[in-house]
Order: structure tokens, then C-alpha cells, then sequence
């Protein structure tokens, strides 16, 4: 990744631990998905080498937080059947009992739905016995059935009874391309081949055109029926134009989605709604977009995908290109918050202390506000205070604590400073090192999210 690439992810990321994964936009009613079977297995434990089985997976329902359907599959013999099953976002599934492929779920291969979510992938799928997947890394990918190339990240699981499983998927869309699974002498492979009635983001597209992308704010909190927008940033790191951009809603919400072009230096919109636009090699290019809810949700981070015509999609990073999104019946407060560092790069260098400051508005109602900095998922060697701070001088109004109360009527504008002493080494990981700061409202719902880099240079 190149240093301006960096420099954006750095700047604009944000993230929240407690979020739950969703259902990914294209999962949709009548999505046909088939996939290709081989190994060395059979019914009920026997082996039978080089046993080829092709499953059929049809949704039927979908929901924010539910999807049914049926899984069929075929092979010669007795070996077929159909498995009716209903998923949750985090990948949990009823009706999806494998014991006829080899002696129940702590031996079968139960890989749950055929996606996962791509911007939380390990929360989003549950292997045997509710045992978690961990992300290995991302990788090209070449399928085995028709030669098309993916940009797919890698999730790998085993347990105690020896089994290991291997789940390949598309970065853009969550789409399961492959899922490995062995066990001993025991072996399986399924493959993707192909999917009816639904529109992936374009994922492995020609070399040369490359992106990033981005999103502020971090978050948003609004009332049905009204937009949340935002901007997002789209960097081509390639050597060739990307042509045809555009930004999609990766997330399966009630809500509808909108976006359009802007000048990166205004703001200013420069193209018609939902119109695509090119992005110069080495260059970048600026969206404003908007999610109008039209239900209820609570928070959860919306994956904001970016795709050209020749380029595969941006990787989705939770809190990087990712929107954190709550829709509520009733009018809430909704902090709209930027971070700055002193290099205004969006990284905070600490050697042995080190600061960064937090503007805010309130774009909601009026509400008592908590806010509190952590370090999210991650363990580091950092002790964090805060201060509410005067606009003007950036004077503390109050010694830094642990946290701070602020009462945030409609409209209003509020500063902080955060402080970081570090008691060792904080290696520059921008992905997953990095001080989170959260608003949270009188009802303990996150109302606003902001972050940083932190090293220890």
C-alpha cells in the first residue's frame, strides 16, 4: 500500500468493538448460489473417494437479522437431500444439520450460509460446536471452476477433535468462494460456481487500477425516514484510470442508498445522482452519500463499498470504509465527531505522552453525552485520559479523568483533548492499533465515534 493510501486509512478510520456483523446487501430473496463438492467421504462416515456433490443454495426470506432458505444436494446414490435453514448476521444457524454427512456437527462440515460479512468476517460465521474462525489474510484467488480471479480474504478454524477447516470469500461482497475442511483421512472441498438473481460488487478486475477507500464521519445516529450522510474517499493506487466508480450499500438494512460525485477540494457535487465516475491513476475521487432509513435499527457498522469497472473493490476494514449506522423511531442525539493530530495525519506519535484533539457537533436532539477513549479490540500498554476543552485556547475546563459527562443540546459544538501515556511499545499497525473515542448517550446507545493511529516511534 502506498504512503498517501496509509495516510487516508489513517485519517479517516473509526471503529466500535461492540457493533454486530450484517447480512450482506446482495442476500436477497430468490439469490440462487451453486457450488461444486469433492472429497473423499461418504454417508454416515464411509469413504468414498472422489465422491462429487453438487449444492444449491436458494434463499427464500431475508431480514436484517434473519435469513431463510434451502440447502440441496446430489450425488450418486442415496447421498441427496434438502436442508431447510435459517441464519443469523453472526452466522448461526438452525436446520443446518450435517450428521448425515459423517456423524453430526463436531465432524461434518457446518460452514453456516454461503457469505459472510465483509466488513466483520470473523463475526459473521461460527464453525462446529460454535467454535471461532480466526483471519489469516487476504490473497488473489483463482477458482478452480471457471478461472475468474478474487480478491479474497481467508478464514481458518480447527478443534480438538482434529478437524480444520478453511473458508475462502470475496473481499467486496462476503461471497464464500471456496470452503476446505479435514479431518484425518477425511477430506472435502467446495467450490463456487455460480450465483442467479443478484449483483455482486465487482471484485479481481484488471491489474493496474488499485483502490482505497474511506469514510467520515464514523458514525451517525438518526431518526427514521431521515438521511444519514456522509463522505468517502476512493484512491487509485494503480497506474491506469479506474473507470465506472461507484459506491454501494454492503450491508442488508432497511434503509435506501444514494451517492454522487464531488470535487475533493469543495465538496461540491460534480456529477448527477448515482452516476459513475473515473478515478485517475494515482488520483483520487470524493463521494457524498446518504442512507435513509425507513425502520428502526440498532448500531451497526455498514460496510460502504467502492468498485470500478476494471478494478476490484476496495477491501472493506471495520471502522476504515465503514459507516457506524443506528436508525431509532423517536429523534436522538447524533455526534458528528473529527479527530486531529498534531502531524495532521491522523497519527498520534507517543513518545512517553502524546495528545490529539476532538471537535464535535451535535446534529440530533438534545441529550447527556459520555464520552471515553479505549483502544477497542486491542490490548496496548497505554494509559488514556480526557478533557473537555475550551474552543478557543484548548485549555482543559477540567482536570483530564477517565471520562467526561457533557450535556449536548441540539446543534451545539463541543471540543476535547486526549492524552496518551505509553508504559511500552506500540508498533504502527493502523488497522488494529489505534485510541477510539465513544459518545454515548443517556440510554447507552453509541451516539458517536471517532479514532486515531497510536504508535511509539
Amino acid at each position: 500500500m502506498r504512503c498517501s493510501s496509509l495516510v487516508l486509512l489513517t485519517l479517516l478510520a473509526s471503529g466500535i468493538e461492540s457493533a454486530e456483523a450484517a447480512i450482506p446487501a446482495w442476500v436477497q430473496p430468490n439469490v440462487q448460489l451453486s457450488y461444486v463438492d469433492q472429497g473423499n467421504f461418504g454417508p454416515w462416515g464411509q469413504s468414498q473417494n472422489d465422491q462429487q456433490i453438487g449444492l444449491t443454495t436458494t434463499i427464500s426470506a431475508v431480514s436484517s437479522s434473519a435469513v431463510s432458505g434451502t440447502m440441496a444436494f446430489s450425488a450418486p446414490g442415496d447421498f441427496s437431500g434438502t436442508i431447510d435453514f435459517t441464519c443469523d448476521p453472526t452466522g448461526n444457524c438452525t436446520g443446518n444439520d450435517w450428521s448425515g454427512w459423517g456423524g453430526g456437527s463436531n465432524w461434518g462440515p457446518d460452514w453456516g450460509p454461503n457469505w459472510v460479512d465483509p466488513a466483520d468476517p470473523t463475526g459473521s460465521v461460527v464453525g462446529p460446536n460454535g467454535g471461532a474462525y480466526t483471519l489469516s489474510g487476504t490473497r488473489s484467488y483463482t477458482s478452480p471452476v471457471d478461472g475468474s480471479v478474487w480478491k479474497a480474504g481467508v478464514l481458518t478454524y480447527s478443534n480438538q477433535t482434529g478437524l480444520s477447516s478453511t473458508i475462502i470469500f470475496d473481499e467486496a461482497s462476503g461471497l464464500v468462494l471456496e470452503f476446505d475442511a479435514t479431518r484425518g483421512g477425511w477430506t472435502m472441498q467446495a467450490n463456487f460456481k455460480a450465483v442467479t438473481g443478484a449483483s455482486l460488487p465487482p471484485s479481481g478486475g484488471t491489474a493496474g487500477a488499485e483502490l482505497v477507500s474511506a469514510v467520515l464521519p464514523a458514525s451517525r445516529s438518526v431518526e427514521v425516514g431521515t438521511p444519514a450522510t456522509a463522505f468517502a474517499t476512493v484512491i487509485n493506487d494503480g497506474t491506469v484510470d479506474a473507470t465506472g466508480c461507484s459506491l454501494s450499500l454492503g450491508a442488508n438494512i432497511p434503509a435506501s442508498f444514494s451517492y454522487q460525485a464531488a470535487d475533493p477540494t469543495t465538496n461540491a457535487t460534480i456529477a448527477a445522482l448515482n452516476t459513475p465516475v473515473t478515478v485517475p491513476a494515482g488520483g483520487r475521487g470524493s463521494f457524498i452519500f446518504a442512507i435513509r432509513p425507513n425502520a428502526a435499527f440498532d448500531a451497526q457498522q455498514v460496510a460502504i463499498t467502492a468498485g470500478c469497472n476494471n478494478a476490484a473493490a476496495a477491501q472493506i476494514s471495520k471502522g476504515v470504509n465503514t459507516l457506524l449506522l443506528s436508525a431509532s423511531d423517536t429523534a436522538v442525539p447524533d455526534m458528528v465527531a473529527l479527530a486531529a493530530t498534531a502531524s495532521n495525519d491522523g497519527i498520534l506519535d507517543v513518545s512517553g505522552s502524546g495528545a490529539f484533539a476532538i471537535a464535535t457537533i451535535n446534529a440530533g436532539s438534545a441529550d447527556t453525552i459520555t464520552v471515553a477513549a479505549n483502544t477497542g479490540g486491542a490490548s496496548l500498554p497505554l494509559s488514556l485520559v480526557l478533557c473537555q476543552t475550551d474552543a478557543d485556547t484548548g485549555q482543559c475546563l477540567a482536570p483530564p479523568s477517565g471520562n467526561v459527562t457533557v450535556s449536548a443540546t441540539a446543534g451545539s459544538a463541543a471540543t476535547f483533548a486526549v492524552f496518551a501515556t505509553a508504559g511500552g511499545t506500540v508498533p504502527f499497525a493502523p488497522d488494529t492499533n489505534r485510541i477510539f473515542v465513544q459518545f454515548t448517550g443517556s440510554d447507552g446507545a453509541v451516539r458517536g465515534m471517532t479514532s486515531v493511529a497510536v504508535q511509539t516511534p
